[in-house]
């Protein structure tokens, strides 16, 4: 139950704590893994460990990131000082008591859910159809593990009237443990299939595991032909337990009948009262789990006069049976993270559903460690053949080596296909991606998407984060840092690398104008945000929206400071100083002199003062930029004197923080380096984290004397093979990178050099004898091509690269 008190927590775990004197903190935030640790001081860092993984070795890198509470279950020499360790038996025990004794303390009805397949599909659609009527908090994603159940639930308090938790378990003895985390009134259970069956003797022993979740529930809700099938198990183990059946048999509580009408279904209850409702899905496994959650739903006597407008805003659950339209024609369906032959046969009525004409595919990995080999893979070839896939793909070292399907394409793992996947068309086809966890096949996806937009530039967020926490390990732990999203994030999309930042623990965010800030508060970002180009007549907006303008005249703290008054809400600022760029910023004379006016404001409070290095990358001019760095802090400490409070003082960009550590201060600016750019000739190594890409649109050959592209700038001299990939000045890439300036990278095959002016659309290029095809990819810049040398060949830099990259060009954002 958030917040904790940290001697609460103690009790609770039965810990102690490794220090002599005991923290008297709040907390409030809980990790687990180090790679999402944001600054927080309220946070403490849970090391757990397991089979392949020991919690206790990331905790100094936990430690600089700003953690100083930990839950740990043995002291280590190398643990850093100036931290509190309570240390306990077992870690991952700790966090279950801490949950238990929060799920102790809500006194309101809860929903426990458990199932081989549709247990967060249930769960989000019955959220989706309750939360108007009762405050209802759920656990995030598929967070149903020994681990995302306890971190799901410390979050719960009596704030809300019901709470919806799934369950998911691989082996017997699990369930008992989040049964006492749970402690369900209700029970739902979706489905029982092959899923986690090498855990377990056989489905019976699976079944009799599962219902352990509601040993102490007063109702059960599940399929019919589930309690049919276990009805002994049932009366076995949960005597006491009302049993709720939903299905078209006579015997059932609920008895339904379901029409398919095009792509919805029309439900009917028959018993124990009559109802009517159409759902917005066709497939057996939405109509099953949407059938569940209305059935809770009224169980719960929750009105009814509403719930059929609820359910027609119904959508697919994200990462499960998720599609996209492509280029192409194509749909890409996303079902790349569990794998039976219960949900495939699911899955795959879903695809047909969705296919229309296109011809079908399955991309599909082995089966996770089956007991039945042979009896799965010939239910394969069955649904393969009834379904009318007409392109199979198998990946895994299983069905490469049994390869069940005659007429499939197979790869021993997900590497060797994505290593292959430009010589495949999948033009006009729905593509359908099914897999176990292992397989990754999320990434085969990604891959598709990707491949058939023709222009895309490719944003990894993750390597935003990584870039962000390798220059934070430049700074002392103190020092906070500014992002700058201006210009679109540097091209990678504002809104989307501002809330990844976010949640990585910036201090701040600055962009150029008001309305770069306006959109960030209307996405939900509360962080600080400095504009440092506001206008004063968007003083309304900028005070309205809470952002940070930076004054670089004095005339306007004093026209602020009316606007403010007017509308009775008071605004701080940023003093930009001028120490050499001799752009935008107040001469240093100036801002000292004006000081004691600073003090009659009303409403306008100084906060901070900043200025902008000039030449911090440059060698040649270190002397000027410490000559800056001078001119800065004296201005800075004159100011603080006068106004009799300090100030947010900041001056260093990426090239500033990595070369001049004195010129920290409160706050550095992390511009291009969050973006893998680094722009000095320091060894810190940053990961570009944008690739512009292009597919090849056609192929042909010029005879000799022909030419290509505007004013005839290119003629073969010889009979040439080139291409057209449609990427042009209008979408970013320079017009001077044309008349072989520049060269386009096929990855492994090799370079192909813009031939004639580049057009407004497209570009054409010389393939002489590399091995590409029409559609194959050629990458502008990226991982493999660093951006520096699109940028020499147009004599500019990586910034002006980035930021004229069109909006038309698709953003495709991932993470890693």
């Amino acid at each position: 139950m958030f917040p904790i008190a940290s001697n609460k927590l103690k009790e609770i775990t039965g810990g102690f704590w490794y220090q002599e004197s005991e923290p008297e903190i709040q907390i409030t935030t809980v990790f687990t893994d180090t790679r999402k640790i944001y600054s927080d001081p309220s946070a403490i860092y849970i090391a757990l460990e397991g089979p392949n993984y020991n919690g206790h070795a990331f905790v100094k890198e936990a430690y600089n990131k700003g953690i100083r509470l930990f839950i740990v279950s043995e002291i280590r020499d190398e643990f850093p000082q100036g931290a509190h360790y309570l240390r306990v038996k077992d870690t991952l025990f700790a966090l279950h008591q801490w949950a238990v004794y929060t799920r102790n303390n809500f006194h309101s009805k809860v929903i426990g859910v458990t199932g081989s397949n549709g247990k967060t599909m249930f769960k989000e659609w019955f959220a989706a159809i309750t939360e108007e009527e009762l405050p209802l908090f759920r656990n995030p994603k598929s967070f149903n593990s020994q681990v995302g159940v306890p971190l799901s639930i410390l979050p719960l308090d009596n704030s809300y009237a019901l709470g919806v938790f799934e369950a998911g378990i691989s082996k017997p003895g699990e369930m008992e443990k989040l049964e006492r985390l749970i402690k369900p009134h209700i029970g739902v259970f979706t489905h029982l299939g092959s899923a986690h069956d090498e855990g377990f003797q056989n489905r019976e022993e699976k079944f009799r595991e599962k219902i352990q979740l509601f040993k102490n529930s007063s109702s059960l809700i599940l399929p019919t032909h589930l309690s049919l099938e276990y009805q002994d198990i049932i009366k076995e183990e949960i005597p006491e337990c009302e049993i709720i059946t939903v299905g078209s048999e006579m015997e059932s509580t609920f008895r339904i009948t379901t029409q398919i009408q095009a792509n919805q279904a029309q439900v009917v209850f028959h018993a124990p009262e009559e109802y009517i409702f159409k759902i917005p899905f066709s497939d057996k496994g939405s109509v099953l789990n949407c059938t569940l959650a209305i059935v809770c739903y009224l169980r719960l006597k929750l009105p009814v006069n509403k719930l059929q407008e609820r359910l027609s805003t119904l959508r697919s659950i994200p990462m499960r049976q998720q599609y996209s339209r492509t280029l192409g024609n194509a749909i890409i369906i996303n079902d790349a993270y569990s794998l039976d032959v219960e949900s495939l046969q699911i899955a795959l009525e879903f695809l047909d559903q969705q296919a229309g004409e296109r011809e079908k595919c399955l991309i599909i990995s082995d089966f996770a460690e089956p007991l039945h080999k042979v009896e799965q893979y010939a239910r394969l070839v069955e649904l393969v053949k009834n379904r009318g896939i007409q392109n199979f793909i198998g990946i895994g070292p299983d069905l490469f080596q049994s390869q069940p399907v005659k007429s499939g394409k197979y790869y021993p793992s997900t590497k060797e296909f994505l290593h292959q996947l430009q010589s495949q068309n999948f033009n006009n086809q729905a593509v359908l991606v099914k897999g176990g966890r292992k397989f990754q096949l999320e990434k085969v996806v990604q891959a598709l998407q990707t491949q058939r937009h023709q222009t895309t530039l490719e944003i990894n967020l993750s390597a935003i984060v990584r870039n962000y926490n390798a220059l934070r390990l430049k700074l002392s732990p103190n020092t906070k840092i500014m992002a700058m999203v201006k210009a679109a994030g540097y091209g990678g999309g504002i809104v989307e690398v501002g809330n990844m930042l976010k949640n990585n623990g910036v201090d701040y965010i600055g962009v150029a104008f008001t309305q770069e800030g306006i959109a960030l508060r209307k996405a939900g970002i509360q962080l600080p945000i400095l504009v440092l180009n506001p206008w004063l007549d968007e003083a309304e907006d900028l005070i309205e929206f809470e952002l940070i303008p930076s004054i670089y005249r004095m005339q306007s703290l004093f026209q602020l400071d009316e606007v403010a008054k007017s509308l009775k809400k008071d605004v701080t600022v940023h003093l930009k100083l001028e120490t050499g760029m001799n752009r935008l910023g107040m001469q240093a004379s100036d801002v000292v002199e004006c000081a004691e006016e600073f003090k009659r404001l009303n409403h306008v409070r100084v906060k901070g003062i900043y200025s902008h290095l000039a030449a911090a990358d440059e060698e040649d001019f270190n002397d000027f930029t410490r000559e800056q760095v001078e001119i800065f802090n004296r201005t800075a400490k004159q100011l603080e004197s006068i106004l009799g409070y300090r100030l947010t003082k900041h001056i260093a960009n990426t090239a500033g923080a990595l070369r001049f550590p004195e010129a920290h201060f409160d706050m550095v600016r992390f511009g291009i380096g969050l973006y893998g750019y680094n722009p000095t000739r320091t060894e810190l190594k940053l990961e570009l984290a944008m690739q512009f890409k292009s597919s090849l649109s056609q192929i042909k050959i010029l005879k000799k004397g022909e030419s290509a592209g505007y004013s005839r700038k290119y003629v073969a001299d010889k009979e040439t093979r080139i291409g057209i990939l449609p990427v042009g000045y209008a979408d970013g890439l320079p017009r001077s990178s044309g008349n072989q300036n520049f060269s386009v990278l096929f990855p492994e095959k090799g370079y192909a050099p813009i031939i004639g002016n580049v057009c407004m659309d497209m570009c054409m290029i010389d393939l002489g004898d590399l091995d590409v095809s029409e559609g194959d990819v050629a990458v502008i810049f990226g991982h493999q091509y660093p951006i520096s040398i699109l940028a020499n060949a147009n004599h500019t830099i990586a910034y002006e690269i980035l930021c004229r990259i069109s909006d038309r060009v698709k953003r495709v954002y991932y993470e890693d």
